[in-house]
């Protein structure tokens, strides 16, 4: 099958999820795939990593990001390339998209499918532009919802992240309501054949599957939908030798919990806490200078030494506000630590009934706190119990290979497009 994917180049669980289905599906299972990033959304080696996994990329690819650096993370621009779509079908960069698409045209490269591995918009704008030209069907893989229903104003970034947040999720809803319009257009014109999802979570706050009842789409909520790389984690895998310290490790950003691991350390004053991962430039300096004593920012560390540290602690703060089916956890307890998170529809709805991940009211810096200590404080006899419970060994032994996300989706875009396999 030969299938032109489109990526989110920017580091986290979208672009993660993306490379290891794609690596599988190329490597192991022997389909011809083009990779793109979509605008808006790479890093300046993001195309040169996927080449390193086997991956394919046009080398118009590189040119397109070179001229779209100006609109990377531009707010207005990207609402702009939302509504002139919706409005005359126009696209930023049409001259280099169209070089692609006559390249391919003329090497009689064609497509079974594009898969686009996104759930924004922008992606979607781009998936649509090319199916158009290359005659070709699209299958959509969301991370988080595309766009939420009326009953929820933006993601919630105001009550975390003050005046910013709230500008913040005023264009979060503007973006909704324009990606939303583009999701009908497409299906409504039978461009878009399927939708999948990581989790129940998009679902829930999109009800997405109204649109694809009404306009025939198939909807699928995969299984797996994440996965750990077993070989690597229970390399490190660790529930008996554990030290009397917590973890916190992911992008540094108010909507993940920046300011949340401040104030519980705080209330955990005699006991420290290591945070790894990028702090979001907007609020670097702020953080750093707030840090309590028993805070250490301990940067980026090389994956090994990250799961080692994190297999050593007892337990993982995890005070994310908005997530869909968040690797931090996964990763944490197949490395035989317990985590405590804010109880968010991404953790209740993917990990709830795992006594190893403990839930606490959003918002409750106290009862995170409490639920902390209470963890490091328990008795290792308790702390075993909840890691051999057979509902989290049950848990881990589906989601311990990506092989079978991959499988998963290859069944979805055979199911799609009507072929047995």
């Amino acid at each position: 099958m030969k299938i032109l994917a489109i990526i989110d180049g920017l580091p986290g669980g979208s672009h993660r999820h993306a490379v290891e289905v794609l690596k599988i599906l190329t490597n192991i299972y022997g389909h011809d795939i083009l990779v793109f990033e979509e605008p808006f959304h790479f890093t300046s080696n993001s195309l040169d990593e996927i080449r390193k996994y086997g991956l394919m990329v046009h080398d118009i690819n590189y040119r397109f990001q070179e001229l779209c650096l100006n609109y990377s993370n531009n707010i207005s621009k990207m609402l702009m390339a939302l509504y002139k779509f919706l409005i005359n079908n126009e696209v930023y960069c049409k001259f280099i998209i169209n070089e692609l698409t006559n390249d391919l045209m003329h090497n009689n490269i064609k497509f079974d499918v594009i898969l686009d591995v996104h759930e924004s918009g922008i992606s979607l704008v781009y998936a649509l532009y090319l199916a158009k030209k290359l005659n070709v069907p699209i299958i959509k893989v969301l991370q988080n919802e595309p766009f939420r229903t009326f009953k929820w104003f933006g993601r919630g970034y105001r009550h975390v992240d003050g005046i910013y947040g709230l500008l913040e999720d005023s264009y979060v809803f503007l973006e909704h309501r324009l990606t939303k319009a583009i999701y009908s257009m497409a299906m409504k014109g039978g461009m878009l054949r399927g939708i999948a999802s990581v989790s129940q979570v998009p679902i829930y706050y999109s009800n997405i599957e109204k649109l694809s009842n009404k306009y025939g789409v198939k909807l699928r909520i995969y299984r797996y939908g994440n996965a750990f790389d077993k070989d690597l984690i229970y390399r490190y895998r660790n529930i008996y030798d554990k030290r009397d310290y917590a973890v916190f490790f992911g992008r540094l950003t108010p909507a993940k919990g920046a300011w949340d691991i401040i104030k519980v350390a705080k209330y955990l004053h005699d006991i420290n806490i290591l945070v790894f991962g990028p702090i979001s430039n907007r609020i670097r300096d702020r953080f750093l200078r707030n840090l309590p004593n028993n805070l250490k920012y301990m940067g980026y560390r090389p994956i090994n030494e990250l799961y080692d540290y994190v297999a050593r602690a007892k337990a993982l703060i995890y005070p994310s506000h908005v997530d869909s089916f968040p690797l931090v956890i996964l990763e944490t307890i197949a490395l035989g630590t317990s985590a405590v998170a804010y109880d968010i529809p991404a953790i209740r709805l993917v990990y709830g009934g795992l006594k190893p991940v403990h839930m606490v009211r959003e918002y409750d810096i106290s009862s995170l706190a409490h639920e902390t200590k209470r963890i490091i404080n328990m008795s290792i006899d308790e702390y075993v119990k909840e890691h051999e419970d057979e509902r989290t060994r049950r848990f881990l032994k589906e989601h311990d290979s990506w092989e079978k996300v991959a499988q998963e989706t290859l069944d979805f875009i055979y199911e799609v497009l009507g072929e047995r396999h």
